[in-house]
């Protein structure tokens, strides 16, 4: 390994189990060269409207496509910006999305989510009470169709 003496910044190369030793001390520090970091990829970016289906338009995507992988987020809660991420295994490093897609993404969704999000009725449902005072002279099981004892009223005798 390729160490680097913190206070002289001298380098120096140690055998592994050394150079960990060495490292755990604190005087020393691994130096990592741009040849270990894999090579430089270049990832692209881009915001697209969704594809539209008969009258339905899908929610904005966001693809990227770099060191020969490619991938794309599309959600229908305006979170794809925060959520995707690309990953080039040659680089061995994952890249979040750059604010200028983010600001794209976000203005086509506000514009996507005002012409097809759904949205709560405008109108508001009657409440009923979760108590319904008592009807004088009438039984509280009147209305009742499902009572055991109801299915014969209409055969039981009133005096016996």
């Amino acid at each position: 390994m390729l160490l680097r003496n913190k206070d002289t910044h001298e380098e120096f190369h140690a055998p592994s189990g050394i150079a960990k030793a060495l490292i755990a001390t604190g005087t020393v520090e691994e130096v990592l060269s741009t040849a270990d970091l894999g090579p430089e990829v270049t990832v692209e970016w881009s915001v697209s409207k969704g594809r539209a289906i008969e009258d339905y338009l899908c929610p904005p995507v966001i693809s990227w496509w770099g060191g020969g992988n490619s991938g794309y987020h599309q959600s229908t809660d305006g979170t794809s910006h925060l959520k995707v991420k690309s990953y080039v295994p040659a680089a061995g490093r994952q890249q979040s999305c750059p604010k200028h897609i983010a600001d794209e993404y976000l203005r086509l969704y506000a514009e996507w989510a005002s012409k097809f999000k759904r949205r709560k009725p405008a109108t508001t449902k009657e409440t009923v009470s979760a108590h319904t005072p008592p009807v004088p002279g009438m039984s509280p099981y009147a209305g009742a169709t499902t009572s055991p004892w109801r299915h014969n009223l209409e055969f039981r005798e009133k005096n016996k």
